[in-house]
């Protein structure tokens, strides 16, 4: 559910090998969990179905995805990486002795 997005910048596509992505070096440095996406020559978002596994220092030129995108980077396209900060909540219902049903004798 990504809701509010935050583009933390671009980079140019080089060579991909399996789930390691050459491209020009990073202006910001990537965290764990980062989309990336590509844009199409027309300028649409194209989502890869992959995320940033090994974070990345600003100046880097690889990055290692959690698996290889489903869909391929064209040739010298932009990547684009984003953050999606959403939090989810669990409540524990029904964990806690104070919710459980008792019968006194």
């Amino acid at each position: 559910m990504p809701e509010t997005a935050v583009s933390l910048g671009t980079a140019t596509y080089t060579s991909i090998s399996t789930a390691t992505v050459t491209c020009s070096a990073l202006p910001f440095a990537l965290p764990v969990g980062t989309d990336v996406g590509s844009l199409a020559s027309n300028g649409q978002y194209i989502a890869s179905g992959s995320f940033v596994a090994t974070a990345a220092a600003a100046g880097a030129t690889t990055v290692v995805l959690n698996q290889a995108p489903v869909t391929a980077f064209a040739a010298s396209s932009t990547l684009v990486f984003t953050q999606f900060p959403e939090l989810l909540v669990k409540l524990n219902f029904g964990q806690h002795q104070y919710y459980a049903a008792t019968s006194i004798a």
